[in-house]
């Protein structure tokens, strides 16, 4: 846990309740999660994204469904987005969508693109005909910036670049959001920041290609996990840390207009850890002896190897700091799957999810 630092606070309910809140992607893993802490709070979600892409999926297993207006439909149906967002007229726009996939970016760089960058864009050009105070957050990726791969922790100020699809359609993201932002919203009631958060870990992500996901399904049929890469570095963080500071981003922007800006969202300074080194961990944290492996096949796509980010702008003017060092954060994603695979009861699960939020709360 953190320790030596300012207590942190959990979000401020009150600024919450009631309040219309509209998120795109809502149906992901990080989505999920939002929506659910979201409904925790009082807030009125509308969401809108595509139906879950993978079975499970921590939406349908929550029966999230029933807990916000849901509107099934692809970011890039501009028509459907607009009229969505001014029937529901939101306080608050998080905007989620994207292909969050490395691996689909090469078998699939144009639907990345478009995705990524021109869902971006659709957002954006809804809300320059706003006319009601709003705030709209953009939640981007630490892979937006370009990296040479020497170890320096990025600056929201460093230089935005991307060797391979996924990585470039985020650094567009943030490249379009920025014009946006200058353009027009800089004397507007409509406040637009963007949020570059590190690799997130915790229960319910069963996307394919990612380390955790591949884990939790190995061991839960009692398999050997494989692992390639095992030296890759990246900023691990539970998935409820970047989700408390875009609430704390977001509450702040309604008094602060100077907020309107980019801010990275990573780990305490164990969090950027190897593979290898965060699998060890979940095998511990999993028990019963899981084992994995290392294969001697490299990933043929191409993917950075170092990647830190230096949070200490979003630290002094959020007052947002991490509460999990990288053995609870996985300790907690172990716990969340484990709970998953021996209760298969949907209203056991939410209460399980729901004390999480509330033991993170407590911290």
């Amino acid at each position: 846990m953190r320790r030596g630092v300012c207590k942190v606070t959990k979000p401020n309910e009150q600024f919450w309740r009631d309040k219309k809140v509209y998120v795109t992607g809502h149906t992901g893993f990080k989505g999920s999660w939002l929506t659910i802490w979201l409904d925790k709070m009082g807030a009125q979600v509308t969401g809108f994204a595509l139906e879950p892409n993978t079975v499970p999926s921590i939406f349908n297993e929550l029966c999230l469904q029933t807990r916000c207006r849901s509107i099934n439909a692809n970011i890039n149906d501009y028509k459907k987005l607009r009229d969505s967002i001014f029937d529901s007229c939101p306080d608050v726009i998080i905007h989620m969508a994207a292909q969050p996939i490395v691996a689909d970016g090469y078998s699939d760089p144009k639907n990345t693109f478009q995705t990524n960058v021109i869902g971006t864009v659709n957002v954006l050009e809804v809300a320059r005909e706003i006319s009601w105070d709003c705030r709209v957050l953009v939640v981007s990726s630490d892979k937006c910036y370009e990296n040479n791969e020497i170890g320096t922790a990025f600056k929201v100020g460093d230089s935005l670049g991307g060797h391979d699809p996924y990585s470039a359609s985020k650094a567009c993201t943030e490249i379009v959001t920025n014009a946006y932002r200058n353009s027009f919203f800089t004397d507007k009631n409509v406040h637009v920041a963007s949020a570059r958060a590190g690799n997130v870990i915790g229960g319910g992500d069963w996307s394919s290609d990612r380390l955790i996901p591949d884990a939790a399904r190995a061991f839960s049929n009692n398999e050997t996990l494989t692992i390639r890469n095992p030296n890759a570095t990246r900023p691990w963080q539970h998935v409820l840390e970047p989700i408390f500071g875009y609430l704390k981003l977001i509450e702040a922007l309604e008094t602060n207009a100077a907020l309107r800006a980019p801010f990275n969202f990573g780990p305490l300074s164990d969090g950027a850890a190897t593979v290898k080194n965060v699998v060890e961990i979940f095998c511990e944290a999993w028990g019963d002896g899981k084992r994995y492996e290392i294969s001697p096949q490299q990933l043929a796509i191409k993917e950075a190897e170092l990647l830190t980010l230096d949070c200490n702008e979003t630290f002094n003017k959020l007052n947002w700091h991490p509460k999990l060092n990288l053995t609870n954060s996985i300790q907690w994603t172990a716990n969340w799957y484990k709970f998953f695979y021996n209760n298969p009861s949907s209203s056991a699960l939410k209460e399980f999810t729901l004390s999480q939020i509330s033991e993170y709360e407590a911290i």
